[in-house]
């Protein structure tokens, strides 16, 4: 399969509210859904936010319930769906924990987020992941990352040498930071000649604002599409013929020397 449609959920999240935000999700997905999107991706942190006061108390346990949903929705509308992260706390350690689920409700990848971001204290709280996460799509072999891993060019270009099309980023990204958002995303793109979607969250938060900003960018970094700061849903189609056709023009992984650095 070389086309696949895209749709990235922006949501508006609730702080410390699990309940009312997978009401919310599951309201965003069934209008996403309208526009037949083979795969749907969602933000990080997206149940409870970034508050840890009783983050201990309303985490998932081993994924549930959030994956529950997910998977219930994904399997009821015949389509993938990269969950998004959310705190999961397995074995008495919590994690920012994504997973991706295919049309038949199936987990066919997980994926705990390795880097963890300091200035948030996100690491006096959650226990970084161990590995990285490749999947496939319709066939379609794709990445995930999550938020401040965006920082990182190693874990994308290792993601990109394996062979990966599309990279996935679920990020709950401030708007102080937006232009770093924006900048690395095509960053990444370019210098791995892949499509990058990338779905933050929108909202005010007690002093934390979240302008969106979430996009579809191009394997030569353009910006096929950007969000503004509302909450919203928007599918794209993307043909991964565009990467052969970039890369017949000049292909920077086959120049690598990794023999030097």
């Amino acid at each position: 399969m070389n086309n696949i449609k895209v749709s990235i959920v922006q949501m508006n999240v609730k702080a410390e509210d699990p309940i009312s935000n997978r009401e919310k999700a599951k309201y965003l997905i069934e209008n996403a859904i309208i526009e037949k999107p083979d795969v749907i991706i969602l933000p990080e942190m997206w149940t409870t936010g970034f508050y840890f006061n009783k983050i201990n108390e309303i985490s998932d346990i081993e994924g549930k319930p959030t994956l529950n949903l997910i998977k219930d929705m994904a399997k009821k509308y015949n389509t993938d769906i990269i969950s998004g992260s959310f705190a999961n706390s397995i074995k008495e350690k919590l994690y920012n924990s994504a997973f991706v689920i295919n049309r038949r409700g199936e987990i066919v990848a997980s994926y705990d987020k390795i880097h963890l971001f300091k200035s948030m204290k996100e690491n006096e709280y959650f226990t970084g992941g161990s590995e990285t996460c490749i999947f496939e799509i319709e066939g379609i072999k794709c990445g995930l990352i999550i938020c401040y891993d965006l920082r990182f060019p190693e874990l994308t270009r290792k993601l990109a040498v394996q062979g990966i099309k599309i990279l996935f980023v679920s990020a709950q990204w401030p708007s102080q930071r937006i232009e770093h958002w924006n900048i690395l995303l095509r960053a990444r793109a370019i210098e791995n000649q892949i499509f990058i979607v990338a779905c933050n969250i929108a909202g005010e938060y007690e002093q934390d604002v979240f302008n969106g900003n979430s996009m579809m960018i191009s394997p030569l970094g353009e910006v096929i599409y950007i969000f503004d700061h509302k909450e919203q849903y928007k599918s794209f189609d993307i043909d991964i013929n565009m990467i052969n056709l970039v890369k017949s023009r000049i292909d920077y992984l086959s120049d690598r020397r990794p023999d030097l650095y």
